[in-house]
């Protein structure tokens, strides 16, 4: 799991050509603009989804993980909670999802606050759980998600 600012991306492209086409495009797209759901860029290589909804309380929220795919969650607007853990140490809650690319998972994390202007990437080996509301009080959010094709 990684965290950083956008502005800090340089020292990441350095992960992949397909991690270094996705920070371009976060630092070069209109975000605020970009419409809701899968937006284009690579076909299924790489591919962003913007979210634009309220954060949830914790018992809402699910630890989830991929194995085709790694996400950069980045935050445009807002701040929510986002927890990670190794798979390794997470019992598995549904098992994976060879269509939509996820397992959902039980178990204990650590959690980081992720405002505006940062990121995160977590790989396969990282369970994740997003959307986190902070302090329990749900607040509007506005992210994109890249899936980086592994």
């Amino acid at each position: 799991m990684i965290i950083d600012r956008l502005e800090h991306s340089d020292l990441y492209q350095q992960l992949g050509p397909r991690f270094a086409r996705a920070f371009d495009y976060l630092r070069s797209a209109d975000l605020q603009a970009l419409p809701d759901g899968r937006n284009e860029i690579d076909g299924d290589a790489l591919f962003a989804m913007v979210v634009d909804a309220p954060t949830k309380v914790i018992k809402d929220c699910r630890w989830e993980a991929h194995r085709r795919y790694h996400d950069i969650q980045y935050v445009v607007a807002g701040e929510e909670l986002m927890g990670f853990a190794p798979v390794g140490r997470m019992q598995i809650a549904e098992p994976f999802d060879d269509t939509d690319d996820y397992a959902l998972f039980e178990g204990e994390g650590q959690y980081v606050t992720v405002a505006a202007g940062q990121f995160t990437v977590f790989a396969p080996q990282d369970v994740h759980r997003p959307s986190i509301a902070i302090d329990d009080k749900p607040a509007q959010v506005r992210k994109v998600v890249l899936k980086v094709l592994v």
